[in-house]
């Protein structure tokens, strides 16, 4: 399997791998809603590694059951149909940085980068027990850093790679972390060096997006303006149609009026085919023939027939004229249409 087709595939496979988690377990390694699914998908971080961006991937879902299951479902398969054997994967035993604990969670490395990076060796062989944050973010390939003090916190900026995908230009993030405002100038290199690897190996136009955090000054205020317990996340209207009649009167009554109540009688066994009869008149009866058609049986003892049922007309009526015969195949044919029709010279065929 070549490259690109690689990256298609991990993205397939961890699609459906989020699809077969049950609830319980996706609000769980989402931060209880938090994050959202597709916050932390990692075929973007994989395509980077693949075309030999990135180190390593880092897969941590807080939950060893689920990486080993991420591990089986979407990691093997794809290292396994790789033309050219250049990524494979190590779980994590016993490590810990500054910000979790690593224990359980599988590293997708680069083969070729094991001799370079010192730090990933060591990782790989189980020392030291503890990696600071800079040596993760070396690992990573990430440019930026964690915040030295509290004053530095305020001045995080987000960065996201990202491109659009599909006809609906829909924005997929691809991989994101934060950095200082002094790391700008480095980060739009590094971003330089990716755009030019995902064009020629991926053929994905990269995006970038630099932005400063908003929610920082929320920080140590429990639910960061969002209200006390049960009011912002999940389902604080009620879920679906809940409240039409109740506090969801004032739309519903605005928007959907006569959605609530009964209106006359119902009918058992109703067919609205029974009442099907679209009308077409005389006047316009030659047309339901064709072009040419008139002209060509004006001077002839043969007569044209003329399927209405044929050409979507349930019944016939008598508005007009008619100066030439015809027969007329309809299912329904009102009396003087008929009288109309004889009067000219023709027929009238009623058919089912």
């Amino acid at each position: 399997m070549e490259v690109k087709q690689a990256f298609e595939y991990f993205k397939l496979l961890e699609q459906q791998f989020w699809k077969k988690l049950n609830e319980s377990t996706v609000e769980y390694i989402t931060f209880q809603g938090d994050l959202k699914p597709e916050d932390m998908l990692l075929y973007g971080e994989f395509g980077f590694a693949l075309i030999g961006l990135k180190p390593s991937v880092l897969v941590e879902f807080r939950h060893e059951k689920v990486n080993i299951l991420y591990l089986k479902t979407v990691i093997q398969p794809v290292l396994f149909a790789l033309k050219e054997k250049t990524l494979d994967y190590h779980v994590i035993k016993d490590i810990k940085t500054p910000e979790s604990d690593l224990n359980g969670c599988i590293l997708i490395y680069s083969i070729s980068m094991v001799t370079r990076l010192t730090a990933l060796s060591n990782l790989l062989l189980g020392s030291p027990g503890f990696i600071p944050e800079d040596t993760m973010a070396t690992l990573l390939d990430y440019p930026g850093h964690l915040p030295n003090s509290e004053k530095e916190r305020p001045t995080m900026k987000s960065v996201i790679y990202f491109h659009n995908q599909g006809n609906n230009q829909e924005l997929t993030v691809l991989t994101s972390f934060a950095i200082q405002n002094c790391e700008k100038d480095k980060t739009l290199e590094h971003f330089k060096q990716y755009f030019r690897a995902c064009k020629d190996k991926l053929d994905i136009d990269l995006k970038l997006l630099m932005q400063l955090h908003h929610n920082r000054k929320k920080r140590g205020h429990v639910s960061a303006g969002h209200g006390r317990v049960g009011k912002h996340r999940k389902h604080p209207g009620g879920r679906g149609l809940a409240g039409g009649q109740h506090h969801h009167r004032i739309n519903m009554d605005k928007y959907h009026p006569g959605y609530f109540g009964k209106v006359g009688m119902r009918q058992f066994h109703l067919k609205n085919n029974v009442n099907w009869r679209p009308i077409v008149n005389l006047d316009k009866i030659w047309t339901l023939a064709g072009e040419g058609v008139r002209e060509k049986y004006k001077n002839t003892e043969k007569v044209p027939v003329i399927d209405t049922l044929q050409k979507g007309y349930g019944k016939v009526l008598a508005k007009g004229t008619i100066s030439q015969p015809v027969i007329v195949r309809a299912r329904f044919v009102s009396a003087l249409a008929e009288k109309k029709i004889k009067a000219a010279g023709g027929v009238v065929e009623l058919i089912a």
